[in-house]
């Protein structure tokens, strides 16, 4: 990405108010994307965002919240540091992950809390000192 439009865009999503990870990771997407189809992010088509889009979901295989950050990234790139009109944005839709079936989360302390239904039991889903946790526990009513 050529140093103007990087600078261009940061100071974009500055001015939209968005968190400094959220940045970060937006830039990313089209530094990628530009490396990917090698030429700098404002000579890029629509088709080619397009067919980058299909390769991280079914080549990379990307999950449905990576896939989301890296359009967005793009979109926002190509709806506000260099505005394109195309259809590819308005058609656009990642659907949202697929939660277990059955189940309801609560959250609790950085924690998430499956019920499993007709049980006293459930699932606990964490994080501790950088790792994932799981285990089963008694959830009280």
């Amino acid at each position: 990405m050529s140093i103007t439009l990087r600078q261009r865009m940061h100071q974009d999503l500055q001015l939209a108010g968005l968190a400094e990870g959220t940045q970060k990771m937006y830039l990313r997407a089209v530094r990628q994307l530009a490396t990917h189809v090698d030429k700098p992010p404002g000579r890029i088509t629509e088709s080619e965002v397009r067919d980058y889009l299909l390769y991280l979901k079914n080549e990379r295989k990307y999950s449905p919240s990576s896939l989301k950050i890296a359009a967005r990234g793009i979109v926002f790139f190509f709806t506000h540091t260099v505005p394109r009109d195309w259809v590819l944005f308005k058609n656009l839709h990642i659907p949202r992950p697929q939660s277990l079936p059955g189940f309801r989360g609560h959250r609790f302390r950085g924690h998430h809390r499956f019920r499993i239904p007709g049980t006293p039991y459930g699932i606990e889903a964490g994080r501790a000192s950088g790792s994932a946790r799981i285990s089963c526990c008694f959830l009280a009513s």
